[in-house]
């Protein structure tokens, strides 16, 4: 029969092995792709700025023409 000893040893070995468990389940598997992610989303954060950076530039454009073709009314 198990005593309180015995039961207390079981947790904390359970405990420790859940606990090595969740850091390399984030060592491993979360802690790359939280990488990867920062890098995409950095990479996506540039593009979007040239995205707008070209909707400010043809609008710039889309404005001259207004002007233009107002004069020409």
């Amino acid at each position: 029969m198990l005593t309180k000893n015995d039961l207390k040893d079981i947790e904390g070995i359970v405990q420790k092995n859940i606990k090595a468990g969740f850091r390399d389940f984030y060592e491993s598997i979360f802690e790359s792709y939280a990488n990867k992610n920062e890098e995409e989303h950095e990479e996506i954060r540039k593009e979007l700025a040239e995205i707008k950076e070209f909707v400010k530039d043809h609008e710039h454009r889309l404005d001259k023409v207004g002007v233009l073709t107002a004069i020409k009314n």
